[in-house]
Formats: C-alpha cells, structure tokens, sequence
C-alpha cells in the first residue's frame, strides 16, 4: 500500500507513468458461468450436460482466470474434477493471467495434500503453482 501524500506516490508514479492498472475483480463481483457453478457444487450431471451441449464451457475462463477445475478443486469434489479432467482440463491451469493458482494449489490450502482431489491431481503429475509470498 501506498499512503496518501507520502513521498512513495511520486516514486510509484514516476516508475508507472501509464498509470494503475485494472485489477481483478473480486470474487464477489465475477459473473459466474454454469459450469463453474455447477463444478462449484460439485452437479456432476449438469457438467455431464454441458460436456455434451457445449465442451468448450467446461474450460471457460471467468473474470479471474478461474475454470470450472478451479472451482471443483476448492469445492473438493473428486468427481467433477475427474470428469473435468476426462473432458480434457489443464490441471495445470492458473489462475490470474499466470500469476495466480493451479487446481492443486487450491486443492491442498483448502484442504490438505492428503484430500482426495488433491492427491488425484498429485497422481497425474499436477505442479503446486501459488502466489509468491
């Protein structure tokens, strides 16, 4: 953070001369696709539906860069990410742009690398990609 009036503002405008740029939205404000509710929770034949009717929506990026595994995995359903992964999801996707988080990250800070999904994703070769502290 940068306090207003403190001499940091010139400096961070000096080295950033187009300015601020947009940061992502919260999850609050993101706009959720069917897919990435129904991975949310874990409706293993809403996603079945999908994986028929539309394929592509199951590796649909919101507003975050977050995909239906994404969600899955912080839900903790083994069964939607399994089928995710059978539609052809990246376990190696990340969130943000590239600078956020892969499933498997999620998957053991929400649980632990003991969780069933995160051992699955561990199983097919899953990397932990996670924010630099």
């Amino acid at each position: 953070y940068i306090l207003p009036n403190s001499p940091e503002i010139k400096n961070w405008e000096r080295r950033n001369p187009a300015g601020w740029k947009k940061q992502s939205p919260s999850a609050a404000q993101v706009t959720k696709q069917l897919g990435h509710v129904a991975a949310a929770v874990g409706d293993i034949e809403v996603l079945k539906e999908i994986a028929v009717e539309n394929k592509r929506a199951l590796h649909a990026k919101d507003e975050n860069g977050w995909q239906p595994i994404h969600e899955a995995a912080r839900g903790g359903h083994l069964d939607a990410v399994r089928l995710l992964v059978e539609h052809g999801a990246d376990i190696n996707a990340v969130t943000n742009g590239g600078s956020g988080v892969s499933p498997y990250n999620i998957a053991i800070k929400s649980f632990s690398e003991e969780h069933p999904v995160a051992e699955f994703l561990a199983g097919l070769g899953a990397v932990n990609v996670g924010p630099e502290l």
